[in-house]
Formats: C-alpha cells, structure tokens, sequence
C-alpha cells in the first residue's frame, strides 16, 4: 500500500473567502479558484487516496485552525457542487487521530468535529475497532504531557499506541475492502 505524508505545518492553506467559485468554477488545474496557495496539492492528494487520516493538535477542545480550513475549502467535492468533482470524496473512508496537551484534552470532541466534516462529504469514518485498548472509541487518540521530570520528552502509552496503530490498520483494511468492491462492480469515479 502506497502513503503519502502532508503536513499542515509546512504549508499555506487560506482560510475560506465564502466566495463560493470552487461551488461552480473548479477545474482540475485549480479546485479553489479564489486564491493561489498550498491547497491544490492538499486537493489532489485526497483524490488520489483511497482512504485518508486526518490529524489535529487540540486547540481549546476541537481541530486546529489549519485543518478547519481545509475542511472549509473542500466545496468542490460536496453533493451539491455543480462541477463534475462533486461526491468525489463520497465513499472513501477516512480515520481520525488527535493529540491533547493531557489526557483528558479533548480528543474525542475534537475527532467527533472532524467527523462531521466527513459525514457531510458522505465519507466513510473508521473507528479504532473492537481490539482498541480503553483510550478512544472515535478514532486515534494520544497525549503529548510531559512526564514529572522537568523537559522529559513524551513517551506515549503503549495504550495510546496501540489505539493509534489500530485505527490505522482499520482503515487500511476499509480502504482495500472499498477498492475490491468497486473494481469487482466497474465502478468509475465520475471526475475521472
């Protein structure tokens, strides 16, 4: 299986201008007509994948900014675009990992915020699955604390670990289940 890495934090990602030309002007060569940033390269991955995760620190109990306004910017794949991207994202699962400050930081409220994003996109959201250690149900989640010793470096639980690795393989197992089913039904992507 073949995986690409994006992080948020060495790109530019505009928050959305509400301008709604993605809704109707979307074009291969540039999905978010409005402005000229790092979000085309975003874009083309999520096309590209047969399933995506999506992670975020938490930030005062929900998703980072950055990722937020990536949800924000993804018009053109919604069902009810008028460009032939619309329902691109449909079916494609997708997993959600967050880390917290603490153990109790909100990571669930922030996964649960992130799953709505996908359930408007008509995404599949993987869970941890029923071997998941007692951590999170929703997704992957983990905490980047310090421990007692001033400066020591986080060394996650072998509970969060496991957590985060399951949900993971979870969505690597959806994500080849999803792909067999449409090859064996000749199913073709419509903005392909």
């Amino acid at each position: 299986m073949e995986t690409r890495f994006l992080s948020l934090a060495d790109l530019k990602v505009n928050p959305c201008a509400s301008c709604w030309r993605c809704y109707t002007e979307a074009t291969a060569e540039k999905l978010c007509p409005q402005f000229d940033d790092d979000l085309q390269k975003i874009h083309e991955n999520m096309l590209w994948a047969d399933g995506l995760i999506m992670g975020t620190p938490v930030y005062w109990g929900s998703m980072s900014a950055q990722i937020k306004a990536v949800f924000d910017r993804t018009m053109p794949f919604c069902h009810f675009a008028s460009t032939k991207y619309k329902g691109a994202l449909s079916h494609k699962p997708v997993a959600m990992l967050a880390l917290a400050y603490s153990i109790h930081g909100g990571q669930e409220y922030a996964i649960q915020d992130m799953q709505k994003w996908a359930f408007v996109q008509d995404m599949i959201c993987v869970s941890s699955g029923p071997e998941r250690p007692v951590t999170c149900y929703y997704g992957g989640a983990g905490n980047t604390q310090p421990s007692s010793e001033l400066n020591a470096v986080k060394k996650y639980s072998r509970y969060e670990m496991k957590n985060i690795r399951s949900t993971g393989i979870r969505l690597a197992h959806m994500a080849r289940v999803i792909k067999a089913g449409k090859d064996a039904l000749g199913f073709k992507e419509k903005y392909e």
